[in-house]
């Protein structure tokens, strides 16, 4: 390795020698620094800050331009953050450094080891001084780049799983000539009831007892099971709890505008609090599942005018119109829709599988794998 006997070497765990980043990298002076103020949502160039996003905004000023001929690290002095830039761009304002690596060090081999094996952040202080002295492993060029290869396959498997799963929404294409019915009149809508306060409520309790924080967007094939306090007889009795089954639909009465449109499907029986409507179905008109896919359509806002903290109740609920085909319709549709959500599922365990894969890789590198 061209200079060598220049790095001050040390071998830890690792087959690969061990140098600081302050002997790996130059630090590249913008010409410019584009203040937050002067960020447009469009334009001709990108603008690189310190925060998470990979583009901060856009500028269409030429003069603030870093120009590089080979990829360069961005690293957030406050925040850590790390991305790598291959096309002309500009600072946004300070909080970041333009890192340049030598001839012995890839940029890409780089931006994943910050990425997979992070500067511990410290709190909103400089790092950089602290990244300088980081000592990294610094395999031969051929070994980095076979690394970089692997991690980019795994990444663009993990991209593809998460644009599946980002973009799936369970939708049902309703027929014209199905019926439209008012929710009420095929189910019955029940507000919960208010939570027990006091251990002496859930001690060897039964059933579990589910709160508006409990409630997530979540598809039918992760059916909902209630994984919070366990209420006793004790609770029920003084407290006069209602016991909801299986299949009950909880759609959330109050609360911020986007939590309003979290529902799920229960898969076992619980008492439920009072900011949850539970909406149980006639299993001889509808299918719970089938009214749980067209219920994840509705927009909750649009049943109430107060839209700074909404307050749904039972009656707007049970006043949604439902398409409802035929029973064995039903039952159709929503099989469908279940073997969507279990691979999109299946999509989120891929890319949780192969983000494992890249850790094994830069683990092996730091001689952990």
């Amino acid at each position: 390795m061209d200079g060598e006997n220049y790095y001050e070497r040390e071998v830890v765990h690792s087959q690969y020698p061990r140098y600081p980043i302050s002997n790996l990298i130059d630090t590249v002076t913008p010409p410019a620094k584009i203040p937050k103020s002067a960020f447009k949502p469009a334009g001709l160039y990108p603008i690189i800050d310190q925060s998470q996003s990979d583009i901060a905004g856009y500028t269409n000023d030429a003069e603030a331009l870093v120009f590089s001929d080979q990829p360069l690290v961005i690293f957030g002095d406050h925040t850590c953050a790390t991305k790598l830039v291959d096309v002309p761009f500009a600072q946004g304002a300070d909080g970041i450094k333009i890192l340049r690596t030598n001839e012995d060090l890839d940029p890409w081999f780089l931006y994943h080891i910050l990425r997979n094996k992070p500067l511990e952040n410290n709190g909103y202080r400089r790092h950089f001084t602290l990244l300088k002295k980081y000592e990294i492993p610094l395999p031969p060029l051929e070994v980095q780049r076979e690394l970089v290869t692997e991690i980019e396959g795994y990444q663009r498997v993990i991209n593809g799983c998460r644009a599946v799963a980002d973009n799936w929404r369970p939708r049902i294409a309703v027929d014209p000539k199905w019926d439209l019915v008012e929710l009420g009149k095929f189910a019955t809508v029940q507000a919960g009831n208010s939570a027990p306060q006091g251990n002496e409520y859930f001690e060897d309790g039964q059933y579990p007892f589910i709160r508006t924080a409990d409630v997530g967007a979540i598809h039918r094939s992760a059916a909902f099971r209630g994984t919070r306090d366990q209420v006793n007889d004790k609770a029920v009795a003084e407290k006069r709890l209602r016991l909801f089954p299986a299949g009950t639909i909880l759609f959330p009465k109050s609360g911020a505008s986007t939590f309003l449109n979290h529902r799920v499907v229960m898969a076992e029986p619980a008492y439920v609090a009072s900011h949850l409507a539970g909406i149980i179905c006639d299993a001889a008109q509808a299918e719970p599942a089938f009214v749980y896919y067209q219920l994840c359509q509705v927009d909750a806002r649009t049943l109430t005018a107060d839209q700074s903290y909404p307050s749904l109740r039972a009656s707007a609920i049970a006043s949604i119109p439902i398409a409802l085909p035929s029973l064995p319709i039903q039952q159709a549709i929503v099989a469908e829709l279940d073997a969507e959500g279990a691979a999109v599922a299946a999509a989120r365990d891929l890319a949780l599988r192969m983000s494992g894969r890249i850790a094994g890789a830069v683990g092996r590198v730091w001689g952990a794998g």
